[in-house]
């Protein structure tokens, strides 16, 4: 419910948006604490399949290019990997667990570029499911790793610091801090950050132009807005502040979407 909510209000007026909090306390106030109504399965998604289930880990898809010199190489469909070539390097958005590393180089490999040119990696979010295989990446790849501030803090914990619980991946060392609306510039490809926390502290959309047949397309590569399973709604404080994160969304995310040519799920 929050995130169909959160979706809606991009298209709203600004001052719209802040009338909309008490309807989005309503709102909150049904998502299931802990022991709750199991949620729908999402399409192609097994019912019931949570991020440790093979259901959800081993639904293997092939590598393709998506547009211009942006390619899918995610373990399965449902764990997803973006690779963003260059001719200096390449950029890598996120990694998937870290047995998913292995499917990855798999993918980057068949579609004749090499793991060693993995220059850059970025991460859409600090959940183990996304960034966990980033460490090993790391090590085989010897790329920078650029994240928002609170999400790094996360990575940096393994994941104990998320507030939520049972996950945990090795710890991931973040090589330099990006700002909301900061433009990382990478052999002639330019991706720009916008913070939409959330679905984690530091929820990362990510932006850039891609090239194809002598035009441009506006490609936004959009942060976790699913409601995270099983967290309890536990006080008007907590709200309060998922409403202002909610706000910070659609104010930062409402020109984006106008623009965009091409969204990228991430889930």
């Amino acid at each position: 419910m929050k995130s169909l909510v959160c979706i809606d209000l991009t298209r709203w007026n600004v001052s719209l948006l802040q009338w909309s909090c008490s309807f989005l306390f309503i709102a909150c106030l049904t998502i299931p604490s802990a022991g709750g109504q199991e949620q729908p399965a999402s399409p192609g998604r097994a019912p019931g399949a949570a991020p440790q289930d093979p259901a959800y880990r081993n639904a293997r898809v092939e590598p393709f290019r998506i547009i211009g010199n942006i390619y899918y190489v995610g373990a399965s469909q449902h764990i997803t990997a973006y690779l963003i070539t260059t001719p200096q390097g390449h950029i890598l958005l996120d990694t998937g667990f870290e047995e998913s590393v292995a499917a990855v180089r798999e993918n980057i490999e068949k579609l004749g570029f090499q793991l060693r040119d993995v220059k850059l990696m970025l991460p859409s979010h600090a959940h183990g499911d996304h960034v966990g295989g980033f460490t090993l990446m790391q090590e085989l790849t010897g790329a920078r790793v650029f994240s928002s501030a609170l999400d790094a803090g996360v990575m940096a914990s393994g994941g104990k610091t998320d507030f939520r619980s049972g996950e945990g991946w090795e710890p991931t060392k973040v090589d330099q801090i990006i700002e909301d609306g900061e433009k990382v510039a990478h052999g002639g490809t330019t991706l720009v950050a916008h913070l939409t926390p959330g679905h984690t502290k530091g929820c990362t959309t990510w932006t850039t132009v891609a090239q194809e047949g002598g035009k441009n397309y506006n490609v936004v590569f959009l942060c976790g807005v699913r409601m995270n399973d099983n967290i309890p709604v536990v006080s008007y404080v907590l709200l309060r502040g998922r409403c202002r994160s909610c706000i910070h969304w659609a104010r930062v995310l409402g020109p984006v979407m106008r623009r965009a040519t091409m969204f990228m799920s991430n889930q």
